[in-house]
């Protein structure tokens, strides 16, 4: 049982990062480095570790790595991915707190704020990650998702537009344009909309004919 509730938390953040995608330079340094004691526990105290989240508890009161951006930021995105959003929320803010100078911080902030329907505070945090990095489309994408839930559909489409200009491949952009044309009563628009997404995205013709029909976009 030595050392095992170093070598836990080792092992979570080392996994996290490879399943993760995580790539050279996509996030700053550790903020601490530490030398590693060796430090073991017996079995008495290792019976209150049941679940992971009485070892995170713990790990919080007395490790330096809670100081590090990058576990933060991947604990965070492994509660979003569990659909864990509050635990999701809880840890990108810790992130933040470390290092907010980042776009991508800000837009998973608005991420775990959008699964949550607090959709304000995810206005703020994506308008905030725009600030940061210009026009992105995944970035634009989500704002006018957002938007779109608060019933500003004129702006969505906008920030839905400049989203579709930088990258027309994407199958999201498209429904989010075509819910906020349908709102709206945008018909011009929405025939338009689900030509081009047949044509970019090279629809099947059995898919286009339901995508048509849920539209009510004349066959």
């Amino acid at each position: 049982m030595k050392y095992w509730n170093i070598i836990i938390i080792l092992t979570i953040f080392i996994y996290a990062c490879e399943s993760g995608g995580l790539k050279e330079n996509d996030y700053p340094s550790l903020k601490r480095y530490v030398e590693v004691d060796n430090r073991s526990c017996d079995n008495i105290d290792a019976v209150k570790f049941q679940t992971i989240d009485s070892l995170l508890d713990y790990f919080y009161e007395t490790a330096y790595y809670k100081d590090s951006f990058e576990l933060n930021l991947r604990i965070g995105a492994f509660y979003y991915y569990k659909k864990q959003y509050d635990s999701s929320l809880t840890y990108y803010l810790k992130a933040k707190n470390i290092d907010s100078s980042l776009a991508n911080i800000h837009f998973d902030i608005a991420l775990a704020y959008s699964s949550m329907k607090r959709f304000d505070e995810a206005l703020i945090s994506i308008n905030k990650a725009l600030d940061i990095c210009g026009p992105k489309w995944s970035y634009l994408n989500s704002k006018c998702y957002i938007l779109s839930n608060l019933g500003a559909y004129e702006e969505a489409i906008k920030a839905g537009l400049i989203s579709y200009n930088l990258n027309p491949e994407n199958e999201k952009i498209y429904g989010n344009l075509l819910n906020c044309f349908d709102k709206i009563g945008e018909r011009d628009s929405i025939r338009k909309y689900v030509d081009l997404a047949i044509i970019n995205l090279n629809v099947p013709p059995e898919r286009a004919t339901k995508l048509k029909q849920q539209y009510n976009v004349q066959l």
